[in-house]
């Protein structure tokens, strides 16, 4: 998924806009500053071979901690045992640990859905909440028409919220940047705007 790459050296920070943003887009999304939101403890063991277990993921969170990012992402709450432990004795962090899971499932209410009410079980003061956002893969994969699913993030983000969680988005589905449909955009924009903290600006 083709968003805005962050590439980082000894001369600073510079933000490459990838397909569907422009300049002017990239410059509006830092407003004070930039904050780094590692996701090393979930996407890094997605690799072929590499498999964390809960003390590992401890320990690397740690250096992560040192090395000073501003949000730790720990793993999927419930999604596996192992992350499951992992926030069950999770290490005291300067950064903000953060719960990743998924909006609620279609026929389920935020309050209902025993995923997202484990992740929020986790105790993590964030939550990054995953949701599709291109038309294809709201119609394909969740089974659910566009409207369904912007209420499916909304209630999902607005449910955490009321938590006192601070939320933010890990939209996928790339392809609504590199070719947006106008009205998933435009719905999914108003949906967060509504009670989303941050956005994650990722290239993967």
């Amino acid at each position: 998924a083709a968003g805005i790459e962050v590439r980082m050296s000894a001369a600073g920070v510079e933000l490459i806009p990838g397909p569907g943003f422009d300049a002017v887009a990239v410059e509006d999304v830092v407003t004070d500053r930039l904050y780094l939101y590692d996701t090393t403890l979930r996407d890094g063991q997605q690799t072929q071979g590499v498999q964390f277990s809960a003390a590992e993921k401890a320990e690397i969170a740690g250096m992560l901690d040192e090395l000073g990012v501003d949000y730790i992402e720990g793993g999927w709450p419930g999604a596996n045992p192992t992350d499951s432990d992992f926030f069950a004795a999770a290490p005291a962090t300067r950064a903000t640990l953060t719960a990743f899971g998924m909006t609620r499932r279609a026929g389920r209410s935020a309050q209902n859905d025993d995923v997202l009410a484990a992740v929020l079980d986790a105790g993590t003061r964030a939550v990054c909440l995953v949701g599709k956002t291109h038309d294809y893969h709201v119609r394909e994969a969740l089974g659910v028409s566009l409207d369904e699913n912007l209420d499916s993030i909304a209630a999902s983000v607005a449910h955490v919220v009321a938590q006192g969680r601070e939320v933010l988005d890990g939209l996928v589905g790339g392809s609504v940047l590199a070719q947006p449909d106008a009205v998933v955009r435009h719905h999914i924009d108003d949906a967060l705007l509504l009670n989303a903290d941050r956005r994650i600006a990722a290239r993967q």
